[in-house]
């Protein structure tokens, strides 16, 4: 799992997508698979293990959007309305 404190990756120089890291994105939809794998392979441990990384992202993905300085463009203001 990511560690918040592990010091290898400055995360201020990754590219972010909605306040969390990119590569956190593709992270998740490996878990995802993997444990849709683990779950037809019968690997009930396997499975709860990608579904815990799921929702560690979960948690970093809703407090990023709440806490997030930028405002996410809606329907009605179109990509003119992104800012932060």
């Amino acid at each position: 799992m990511i560690s918040p404190e592990e010091t290898r990756l400055d995360y201020a120089h990754v590219p972010h997508l909605a306040g969390v890291p990119r590569f956190m994105y593709r992270k998740a939809l490996q878990h995802l698979r993997a444990m849709a794998h683990a779950i037809r392979q019968g690997e009930s441990k396997g499975a709860f293990e990608h579904e815990l990384w799921l929702c560690f992202f979960a948690g970093v993905l809703k407090q990023r959007v709440l806490t997030s300085r930028c405002v996410l463009p809606t329907v009605s203001s179109g990509a003119q309305g992104a800012r932060c």
